[in-house]
């Protein structure tokens, strides 16, 4: 499952950490997402930046991508498991209209 929240702009962004996360990578998280950002010349808009609270040490950054960035990285990703991805979210944002 992917988790989103909405932007301040009222905008749906999507975790690219759970995306990474359903993908089963095995580069690590930060070098693939930034790779992604730059190969798909994504900017602010595209995606967006939260600090996440811990409890200790530095904060981890969290980046969450529209939806366009969401399906791009998907299909650029070209392997059955992001088809299926696209697909099931598709089949589920749908059903919530």
């Amino acid at each position: 499952m992917i988790h989103s929240i909405k932007g301040v702009n009222g905008h749906i962004y999507y975790s690219s950490r759970s995306l990474y996360n359903e993908l089963n990578l095995k580069t690590r998280y930060n070098d693939w997402i930034n790779a992604q950002l730059k190969r798909l010349y994504l900017k602010e808009g595209d995606y967006i930046k939260v600090n996440n609270n811990s409890s200790g040490g530095r904060p981890p950054i969290e980046i969450y991508i529209n939806i366009d960035a969401f399906i791009s990285i998907c299909i650029n990703n070209n392997s059955n498991k992001s088809l299926n991805i696209i697909k099931n979210f598709i089949f589920n944002t749908s059903l919530k209209f």
